[in-house]
């Protein structure tokens, strides 16, 4: 049996340009290397169920049938003439002529199958051989797909939706589509989804022509479909366009592979149409609604009525803050093997944070957790490596502490606030009723971006329902928690009533807890409840969620920072006038007002009691000692006290504190590196080389020096020999091990806003 190029190339060149024709192909024949170039095109142009309906347009009704119930067989050994003409109910005097127009097409070939009749269950009678019909493999599959479109029951395209008639899209085409209507995919999609998500932009769409890069020819061509009800007949097309087949081909692939009209046949007759749903979609009246309701954007509303209960907004985070300072300089907290502070500690520090439980998948207060974790990436505290194998890492104060308790309130909220928007790590409170989705693809900032841009819009010290701001939410940025990614169908991510319901429970809880939990914790906002007996009770603890919220003018200025509507030198405005400390004789200090300054001063040598807008501290034998402990002396911790007090230092306090340190004895334990050399002179040398450069370096004699800090000795030695300088070593030289514990994670730090 002979394929279908080696038929082609037995035809003359007049008979071959008929069949280029039929198929729809724009190629010359004459010379050899014409005609091999218009049969390949011819070959690739076969494939093509689009093309494939230009030759069933040309046949004759026989030709037509019998082609169809060739193509159709199941038998894969052809089909004998016999059975075929059964098939296709052709009278015989038509039949003979039907078949060579197919073959003279090169749509059907004959060939031998010596065991067709053995094969076949439409004769009993055995033979041994049999001449059979079989179409081409190159254009069976097209043919019979448009083919069915003629006489399948169920063949005709046009009363199919838009999604049916792409569901033999390819996954390629479909995001080519997509593309055009400006929808990018990250990762991978299903095709069902890829599906869904192309149908749903295209119908939404109130002006679909206007955001589709159509060709003038496409798009006037749409625009006549429009005025016949979205539905001509193909000759009526080449009548009004005056398109020839090539012309009008690149045009119907223009409109297919935009999803916008595709071709069939009905009753009949080929056709070109709009799916009903998207030409529906397309009418003016439909469009003029899309556009109305597109036009109803949701809008915040003030509260009619004050709140029954307020829950008003206080600092609570930037003095937790204060409190963990205070309890690290007041005791050695050496975290487990597993990062955490032990819990016999954490019994006694979790009390003094007012902060709001959060909860880990284990059921276990993470908030203590959390302020650890965000101090250390702001280098306020840091984790100091073990002084030897038996002691274990502890958490010390870092220097840049002394500059962040200098820092005003305004700017230690707004460097928090900033945190948080950025790490996913510090969690929220959710409100009571909230519903998990999809956690796999939960962005936190992208939800909490959204949240601020809306309270930035508000008005300060002015109430707001929590549900108007919701459905502003929902409107402009439905899915900033959930992004359309691969792992998320593009149907859960539509604006229907059922998925407002699920993101009622999901987001909405969020958003609605983020109000009565961080940002109420962070002074930006106060919340307030309909119903008594809410506001004293932490949020996951409580029955109902909160109805209405207000931006307080702390919030209000730390958000138009935070959105570039204010220069930041407002965040360095100090809210305190003088010293709020007042030293009691019974050794308790006593803030008034704010005053975080002066605060961070005594919180070396004070045990907290009480930290807020008016703080408790007391001085004890204990805690004066741990500011010894820490680095301070008495003359500094008396200076601190009475230069900080609104009233002096009580003369009792004083000589206490002095009687109290009277027994004290410390000593500093150093390692250092010692250096002797052979020459005075050769000191000024070593100072000045790079590895002992940046370190603290102290002369104790002529021929001597001691060099404090890390020193690479391999580096040491290499500059050394460079200058020329004989190294001799004298020992072992201890070398700290590096830590490779949860703790021993080195953090970046966060020190600007």
């Amino acid at each position: 049996m002979k394929t279908l190029r080696q038929v082609l190339t037995t035809f003359t060149d007049e008979q071959l340009a008929s069949i280029l024709r039929l198929w729809v192909v724009n190629e010359q024949v004459g010379t050899k290397k014409a005609t091999s170039r218009a049969i390949d095109a011819l070959l690739l142009q076969m494939q093509d169920t689009l093309a494939s309906r230009f030759v069933w347009e040309k046949l004759s009704p026989d030709a037509r049938i019998i082609l169809y119930r060739a193509v159709s067989s199941s038998a894969n050994y052809g089909i004998a003439h016999d059975d075929l003409r059964k098939k296709a109910q052709v009278p015989a005097a038509n039949y003979q002529s039907a078949i060579a127009e197919l073959m003279q097409e090169a749509l059907l070939q004959e060939t031998e199958n010596p065991f067709y009749y053995a094969l076949s269950t439409s004769s009993s009678s055995p033979k041994t051989h049999a001449t059979v019909i079989k179409p081409f493999s190159e254009s069976v599959n097209s043919l019979n797909r448009s083919g069915r479109e003629l006489f399948a029951p169920n063949g005709d395209r046009s009363k199919k939706k838009l999604s049916s008639l792409l569901t033999q899209a390819t996954d390629y085409e479909l995001t080519h589509m997509l593309r055009g209507y400006g929808i990018e995919q990250n990762g991978y999609y299903a095709r069902n989804d890829l599906r869904d998500l192309l149908v749903e932009r295209m119908i939404d769409d109130d002006n679909i022509l206007a955001h589709t890069a159509l060709d003038e020819w496409s798009h006037t061509l749409v625009k006549k479909l429009m005025e016949a009800d979205g539905k001509m007949t193909m000759q009526t097309v080449r009548e009004t366009m005056h398109l020839d087949d090539v012309a009008l081909l690149s045009i119907l692939r223009t409109l297919e592979s935009h999803a916008i009209a595709f071709d069939t046949f009905s009753g009949g007759k080929r056709v070109l149409f709009i799916p009903n749903d998207l030409y529906m979609s397309m009418l003016p009246a439909a469009r003029a609604k899309k556009a109305f309701v597109k036009e109803e954007k949701a809008e915040l509303v003030q509260a009619t009525d004050e709140p029954t209960i307020v829950r008003s907004s206080e600092p609570v985070t930037v003095y937790d803050v204060a409190t963990l300072v205070g309890a690290i300089y007041q005791q050695r907290i050496e975290p487990t093997q597993a990062g955490r502070v032990p819990k016999r500690i954490a019994a006694k520090i979790r009390p003094l944070l007012r902060g709001q439980t959060r909860y880990n998948y284990t059921d276990e207060d993470e908030y203590l957790e959390i302020l650890l974790d965000v101090m250390r990436q702001f280098g306020l505290i840091t984790l100091a490596e073990p002084d030897t194998d038996q002691s274990k890492a502890a958490y010390i104060p870092q220097p840049f502490l002394e500059q962040w308790g200098a820092f005003p309130l305004l700017s230690q909220i707004s460097r928090l606030a900033r945190f948080w928007l950025d790490n996913a790590s510090w969690q929220d409170v959710y409100g009571v009723h909230y519903k998990p989705t999809n956690a796999y693809i939960w962005n936190a900032k992208g939800g909490r971006d959204a949240l601020i841009r809306q309270l930035a819009a508000c008005t300060p010290n002015r109430w707001y329902t929590i549900s108007s701001l919701l459905d502003v939410l929902w409107d402009k940025d439905a899915y900033a928690f959930r992004p359309q990614n691969s792992f998320y169908p593009p149907k859960l991510s539509r604006k229907t009533s059922e998925n407002r319901a699920i993101w009622d429970l999901c987001e909405g809880e969020v958003y609605t807890g983020i109000l009565a939990s961080t940002l109420n914790e962070l002074g930006i906002v106060s919340v307030g409840y309909s119903q008594s007996g809410q506001a004293g009770e932490p949020l996951a603890e409580q029955t109902t969620n909160p109805d209405v919220f207000m931006v307080t003018d702390l919030g209000d200025k730390v958000l138009k920072v935070g959105a570039g509507q204010a220069d930041v030198s407002l965040l360095e405005q100090e809210s305190s006038t003088g010293n709020a400390l007042v030293i009691q004789p019974n050794f308790e200090l006593l803030f008034l007002q704010p005053d975080l300054g002066t605060l961070y001063k005594v919180l070396p040598f004070a045990q907290v009691n009480q930290l807020g807008l008016v703080s408790r501290l007391t001085l004890t034998k204990a805690s004066v000692i741990r500011g010894l402990t820490s680095g301070k002396t008495i003359e500094q911790i008396l200076a601190t006290l009475r230069d900080c007090s609104q009233k002096g230092l009580p003369q009792n306090v004083e000589y206490t504190l002095l009687d109290w340190v009277k027994s004290y004895r410390d000593v500093s334990i150093s390692q250092v590196l010692l250096l002797e050399v052979s020459n005075e002179d050769v000191i000024p040398r070593l100072k000045a080389m790079a590895p002992l450069k940046e370190l603290v370096t102290r002369q104790l004699g002529p021929t001597m020096l001691a060099v404090q800090g890390e020193v690479d000795m391999a580096k040491l030695r290499k500059a050394l020999e460079k200058e020329g300088i004989v190294v001799r070593v004298n020992g072992d030289i201890f070398v700290r091990p590096k830590q490779n514990r949860y703790y021993g994670y080195d953090y970046p730090t966060y020190d600007r806003y």
